[in-house]
């Protein structure tokens, strides 16, 4: 391999793609197509929410590919977005495709990728033709709706009584609105598992309202039906491999439903069955998928140093625990790979153990499970190497194009005081907005105005100290207390 990285053989190249995968599908066609050209790869990404951090796991991946000479293609999936649940308005969706294509190439960057084989693609750059609608149709005669939701089930957004955006799909002017009063029931025959194409009768009914003043909002309030959603989302990805003229698509293990969807159903229209790339789902800040839509599971790329220390500082990391560990995760798929290729050094003071630095992953991540390295002391050198990835990204986007264009693509949604139209009457209450963490009572003395209570000072690495308060005079001596371990609630309102 040479020294940039980049693989010559096939063997090296083979080795590059499946690199960290968790699975491949289809592994056995790689080979010989490696032995005639380079292959070609395409991961698709739904225009929604802010890209933030654990998109390095799959950039870690587009890097592998590129170094290994493959053509790849980032498709923005636009459509797809707007079908998943209506998770990107239609005004905001070229706004974000430009602001993903903008913070991609960053990403990239950052981490010294060669951008030469690398394209962007939108969906509705070929989603709208006569081809493609014809055969979203002939798909939807071979899919029923159990298959169609089985397949989206772990990447579309399931709700009770989803909407028809399902008439949305691509090439068909249809709004939401029905013109006739006539059931589906009535009109098209009615199996267990229905085909799409059964379900999709009544969308021919329809006009077109996107291209009137007419909202969502106001077509919606016109249904006078349950209505369904997501149904075309898992046909729509399996025919994009085909339109982009590609071996291999690349996601997440969550996707591998859609993917054995796209294996099981493009033969029957005549097309090639593609290889399969499976990257596993990197744990967020709280144990659980890294999501744009939860606040406190993910750290945005754009976020301060300030904002990364403290997200960080309320991560999950519990001693020993190598399961459910995002930092530990966030090590393996991103910084080996990218930044820490001749090891991961952990910083810690000489009463500590010193300086220590893992030149493999394993190695680091046995010594965590034995407790040799301390959670806060894990968390200290994460945030020093995500700040290394960060700082040309915050750099390039600090410009007033780049910076009207964040703006502009995620617009800050002004909060409501609760009881108005809208306004939420309280936070959810769940398990990660407590910020628990260890500590170590450093000092115990008694309250110069109260004889029940104790004042000691708790030092919770990293520097910080804190005051507490506590009612354990006369329960507990002081002595007890001295140099003791404790866990420590620290989101908790200061009191004088």
């Amino acid at each position: 391999m040479a020294e940039n990285g980049t693989a010559s053989s096939p063997e090296e190249k083979l080795e590059l793609i499946k690199r960290n995968l968790q699975e491949v599908l289809g592994e056995d066609r790689i080979n010989p197509i490696l032995k005639e050209r380079d292959l070609k790869i395409y991961w698709g990404t739904a225009t929604t929410g802010r890209p933030h951090v654990a998109y390095f796991v799959a950039m870690s991946k587009v890097a592998d590919f590129l170094h290994a000479g493959c053509e790849v293609t980032i498709l923005f999936a636009d459509l797809h977005a707007y079908l998943d649940n209506m998770k990107a308005p239609w005004s905001l969706l070229q706004l974000r495709e430009k602001y993903y294509e903008a913070i991609i190439k960053a990403m990239l960057k950052s981490i010294n990728v060669p951008l030469e084989k690398l394209k962007f693609v939108k969906g509705t750059d070929f989603q709208l033709s006569k081809e493609y609608t014809l055969d979203v149709y002939r798909l939807s005669s071979l899919v029923t709706e159990h298959d169609a939701r089985k397949a989206g089930a772990e990447v579309v957004k399931q709700v009770q009584h989803p909407l028809l955006s399902g008439l949305l799909y691509p090439g068909l002017q249809v709004s939401l609105c029905f013109h006739s009063n006539t059931s589906v029931a009535q009109v098209v025959k009615q199996v267990q598992h229905p085909l799409l194409s059964g379900l999709l009768y009544p969308g021919q009914q329809v006009s077109l309202c996107f291209h009137s003043n007419m909202s969502v909002a106001q077509v919606v309030k016109q249904v006078q039906h349950p209505l369904l959603s997501g149904l075309l989302y898992p046909g729509l990805q399996a025919l994009d491999e085909e339109y982009l003229k590609v071996d291999a698509q690349f996601g997440g293990v969550d996707q591998r439903k859609i993917f054995t969807y796209a294996e099981k159903y493009l033969p029957h229209l005549g097309y090639t069955k593609r290889i399969h790339l499976m990257n596993p789902m990197v744990p967020g800040l709280t144990g659980s998928k890294m999501s744009s839509s939860e606040e406190d599971s993910k750290i945005d790329l754009l976020d301060t140093a300030a904002q990364v220390k403290k997200k960080l500082k309320m991560a999950f990391c519990e001693p020993g625990n190598i399961t459910d560990n995002g930092l530990l995760s966030f090590c393996k798929h991103v910084l080996y790979p990218i930044t820490c290729k001749e090891g991961f050094t952990v910083v810690r003071k000489e009463e500590f153990g010193g300086n220590v630095t893992y030149k493999k992953y394993q190695e680091l991540e046995d010594a965590f499970a034995k407790e040799e390295v301390h959670p806060g002391d894990l968390k200290v050198a994460v945030e020093n190497y995500l700040n290394q990835l960060l700082d040309p990204i915050r750099k390039e986007f600090d410009t007033p194009e780049l910076k009207k264009l964040t703006s502009q693509a995620y617009p800050v949604e002004k909060k409501k005081k609760p009881g108005q139209a809208g306004g939420q009457t309280e936070e959810a209450i769940v398990p990660s907005r407590l910020d628990l963490r260890v500590g170590k009572i450093t000092k115990v003395e008694k309250h110069p105005d109260a004889d029940s209570l104790y004042v000691e000072t708790v030092d919770l690495g990293n520097g910080e100290e804190r005051t507490v308060v506590s009612g354990l005079a006369g329960l507990v001596p002081m002595e007890d207390l001295q140099d003791r371990l404790g866990v420590f609630l620290c989101n908790l309102k200061p009191q004088k």
